[in-house]
């Protein structure tokens, strides 16, 4: 299966993960997140799909954002209310569906 790393910050204050880091955007009627991820490893099959995960509750991730981008580094868009969201990015290959480490953001 593919290994995932997944990155995110909020209010414009970098939070850095692994040497990397993004942004979120303000806009009505709610909050742009910009999720960043890379592949770790495809052991050896190709990725078919990535993208994020997410929701309030760290035990149901129900909303996704499936990304465009085709290479190791990608990235998605999701539009929040103010909370505290959870989330990891995921990848899948015909091995199976990868998901990165569980991580929190709070939006406000």
């Amino acid at each position: 299966m593919a290994t995932t790393h997944s990155l995110v910050t909020s209010n414009n204050k970098y939070i850095t993960t692994g040497g990397k880091f993004i942004t979120t955007l303000r806009a009505l009627p709610g909050i742009i997140i910009n999720f960043s991820g890379y592949i770790i490893s495809d052991q050896g099959a190709l990725i078919t799909e990535r993208g994020f995960v997410y929701g309030v509750d760290p035990g149901s991730l129900i909303s996704s954002v499936i990304s465009s981008d085709t290479t190791i580094l990608f990235t998605a868009i999701a539009t929040v209310i103010a909370g505290t969201y959870y989330y990891k990015a995921y990848a899948i290959n015909n091995l199976g569906t990868s998901y990165g480490e569980l991580k929190s953001i709070i939006v406000s």
